[in-house]
C-alpha cells in the first residue's frame, strides 16, 4: 500500500533525470500509487538542502490507485543543491524522491566546511580568518558570513552576534526573531534595525551550529529594501551546505 515514486523528470515529462542545470524553473515528479481509497487530504513537502522550503496541503483527487504528477516551481529559478520531495497523509510519509540542481555552492570555504550562494552579481570584498563579506554591485547592500566556535547554546550564539554588531551600531535593535533551518540544522533568524550616516538601515542574521562551529549569515542594506533583503537572506540560507572535512 505504499506510494511508489518513479523518477523526477524534466520540463516536458519525457526525458527522466535526477540532475538539472542551475536556472531550471520547474521540476515535475511522476509517481504511481495504490491503497489510497481512505485518503482525503495529502501533504506535499519540498526540501532544499534539508530545509523545508515549500510545504503544501491539497485535497486528494487521485482516487485509490493510479498515476499522478506534481511539481515545484520558482520563476526566478529553483535553488541550487539537493531537493527532496515527500508525499504524506494521516501523519505518515507515503513516499518521496530526490534530485539535484546545479553543482557546488558559488562560495565554498573548505577550511570552514561550508558553502552557500550569495545573491546573483554580488562580489567578495573582504575575506579574513573567520569572516567573509560580499557587496551588491551598487555598494548599497551587503552580506557576510561569520564563523566562530560552536560550544555555546544557539540562543547565546545569536545574542553574541548582535552584541558584536552593536559595537559599531549602538542603536541596533532586534525587532523580530523566528526559527528556521540551515542545511537541516536548527537556526535562529533575527531582524534588526539601526541607523548610520545614510539613514535607517536593516539587517537580518541567521545563526546556526554544525560540528564544533557556529555560522552566522548576515544581510544588510537600506530599510526601504527590507523585504528584498529578507528574500535574499532566505535564498542564501537555503543554499547553505555543510561540507565534509577534506
Amino acid at each position: 500500500d505504499q506510494v511508489v515514486v518513479q523518477i523526477p523528470v524534466g520540463l516536458d515529462l519525457v526525458y527522466p533525470a535526477t540532475r538539472f542545470v542551475y536556472g531550471v524553473t520547474r521540476v515535475y515528479v511522476r509517481f504511481s500509487y495504490q491503497g489510497l481509497e481512505n485518503v482525503r487530504q495529502v501533504e506535499t513537502n519540498w526540501y532544499l538542502n534539508d530545509n523545508l522550503v515549500s510545504p503544501g496541503r491539497m485535497l486528494w483527487d487521485g482516487g485509490a490507485s493510479g498515476d499522478y504528477i506534481i511539481w515545484v516551481e520558482d520563476l526566478n529559478g529553483l535553488g541550487r543543491g539537493l531537493w527532496r520531495w515527500e508525499l504524506a497523509a494521516n501523519d505518515t510519509v507515503l513516499g518521496g524522491g530526490t534530485f539535484t540542481i546545479g553543482g557546488e555552492p558559488l562560495y565554498v570555504n573548505r577550511a570552514w566546511q561550508v558553502g552557500f550562494d550569495p545573491p546573483s552579481g554580488w562580489q567578495v570584498v573582504g575575506e579574513e580568518e573567520n569572516f567573509v563579506t560580499f557587496s551588491s554591485a551598487d555598494g548599497q547592500s551587503g552580506m557576510a558570513l561569520l564563523v566562530g566556535p560552536g560550544d555555546a547554546e544557539l540562543t547565546q550564539i545569536a545574542a553574541d552576534v548582535v552584541t558584536v554588531f552593536q559595537a559599531d551600531h549602538p542603536d541596533a535593535t532586534v525587532t523580530d526573531a523566528y526559527d528556521s533551518t540551515m542545511n537541516g540544522q536548527p537556526a535562529l533568524v533575527q531582524k534588526i534595525r539601526y541607523t548610520d550616516e545614510t539613514g535607517e538601515r536593516y539587517m537580518a542574521v541567521a545563526s546556526a551550529r554544525h560540528g564544533d562551529r557556529s555560522y552566522n549569515l548576515w544581510v544588510l542594506g537600506p530599510a526601504t529594501e527590507a523585504t528584498d533583503l529578507q528574500a535574499k537572506l532566505a535564498s542564501a540560507l537555503f543554499s547553505v551546505r555543510f561540507l565534509p572535512p577534506e
